[in-house]
């Protein structure tokens, strides 16, 4: 290592002009300059920011899950074999089970 010796207008020191300062990751762990990039673009408010759209996605993600369970249960509640209702079903149905026209033909037939 190359030792040189500055002025610092108090007293003389040595600095090492070949400094080498030991890496962070450790292990060899290597980072290209795009993740470097990105790494060093994630300010407080960015974090913030996608920790929130995170939190919305996941819950956004829930409330379908949610949604489809219901629809799924719906449609297996169905009965197959359900029979429509007609008109002239419903007239007949009026004409069993009304009570004032059973009173009212029994009172035209006397």
């Amino acid at each position: 290592a190359v030792v040189s010796t500055q002025s610092t207008g108090c007293k003389d020191r040595k600095v090492n002009l070949n400094f080498q300062p030991t890496p962070l990751l450790g292990g060899g762990v290597t980072l290209d300059s795009k993740t470097l990039a990105d790494l060093s673009a994630m300010t407080p408010d960015r974090v913030a920011l996608l920790n929130i759209m995170k939190s919305q996605f996941e819950l956004t993600r829930g409330l379908l899950e949610i949604t489809n369970g219901v629809l799924r249960s719906e449609i297996e509640g169905t009965v197959p074999d359900m029979k429509y209702t007609t008109l002239e079903n419903t007239k007949q149905y009026i004409k069993e089970n009304q009570p004032y026209a059973k009173t009212r033909k029994k009172r035209t037939k006397v």
